[in-house]
Order: C-alpha cells, then structure tokens, then sequence
C-alpha cells in the first residue's frame, strides 16, 4: 500500500465531499499559496489545480510583504467566467493592486515620518517637533511628499 501524505488525504476526502451527490452546487475550489513554496505548487498542480491570478503583497512574514498565487480547481461543471468579462475583471485586478500599492506607499511615508520626527527632535533637542515646522528641516522632496499626503490625513497645524 502506498503512503499517502495527510495533505493528499484532506484535499482528496475535501473534494470527495464536494462532488458527491448532495454537494454538487459548488462549481469551483479556489486556494492560495506562497509564490515561493513550489512543494505545494507541484502538488496542487498534480491535482489539477491551476493558476488563477498572482496575488501581490498577500502575504505578512514577520512584517516583509510576499506574493502569492491563488489557484482553482473547477468541479461540477462549474467553467472560468465568460472571456467577454476579462477585461472587466483584469481592471478590477489592477485597481485592487494599484490600491494595494497605495497603501503601502502611505504607510511607508507614514513611518518616515515617524522616524525623521524623532531624528529631528533628538538632533535639534525639541520637547516636540510641530507637525508642520519639522519639514522646514527635511529635504525637499520628503516635504513635498508629506505636504502633498496632508489631505490624506486631514492634518491640521494646530501645535
């Protein structure tokens, strides 16, 4: 007898169980993983699992962002959508990522900020830095981005 690895086990009685009479209503089963975890890759490929779109910054590794992939298996009849709905769905995809990239950016900035505050109140011995009078001090493309992300956060240059 063949040994059988407890993952094949669970996604074969998962899938059993999904096409079994009673639980035919689902047509697809979707799964993410690590872009870089090619064990599981080569074995949900094996199982005919098929890549269905890269997901960027999906996931969290102790704070390093990291891509991943989100694979499907169709079952029960069940088919891709209708290729007319592509182009719908691919810019649907690209306004999540650029809102994805939005964000990052943000915190990015968010947190040079918080790094240069305190740079700055400890190299000018300042109780604390007005919000606004630090960028006085910075570079001027850090100013013209923190000066530009004002109305993001709805700051105001109240001391």
């Amino acid at each position: 007898m063949l040994y059988e690895c407890p993952a094949s086990l669970l996604l074969d009685s998962l899938l059993s169980y999904l096409t079994s009479g009673e639980q035919n209503d689902c047509k697809a089963v979707y799964l993410h993983v690590l872009t870089t975890n090619t064990t599981a890759i080569l074995f949900y490929e094996r199982r005919n699992f098929r890549v269905h779109c890269c997901l960027p910054y999906y996931y969290s590794i102790n704070g390093c962002p990291h891509d991943g992939y989100s694979y499907v298996l169709y079952i029960n009849g069940g088919q891709p959508s209708s290729p007319l709905l592509y182009p719908l769905e691919t810019a649907r995809r690209f306004i999540s990522l650029i809102i994805q990239i939005k964000i990052l950016l943000v915190v990015s900035a968010v947190r040079i900020f918080e790094i240069s505050n305190q740079i700055l109140t400890s190299v000018f011995d300042l109780k604390r830095a007005p919000l606004f009078g630090i960028f006085e001090y910075l570079p001027s493309p850090i100013s013209y981005l923190f000066n530009r992300m004002t109305p993001i956060f709805h700051l105001s240059n109240h001391a």
